[in-house]
């Protein structure tokens, strides 16, 4: 059976990482995946939210070069 993930920014609606996974989760989405993130805080904050609400991390957009 396919999974089913769709693209995520928790800030653009105002939501924490885990409130943001959480809704996904509930909503029946398996997986999420990402912009690139140079902050590794954030980093650790989607990826101890989907351990959290049962979600994979399914991938990260490559980093993109400063203009």
């Amino acid at each position: 059976m396919r999974k089913l993930g769709v693209n995520i920014e928790a800030e653009n609606w105002g939501l924490t990482e885990d409130e943001a996974l959480g809704i996904l989760r509930a909503a029946g989405f398996d997986c999420f995946f990402t912009d690139y993130y140079y902050d590794e805080s954030k980093v650790d904050r989607y990826a101890e939210a989907a351990a959290k609400n049962g979600i994979r991390w399914e991938s990260m957009h490559a980093p993109l070069p400063s203009p």
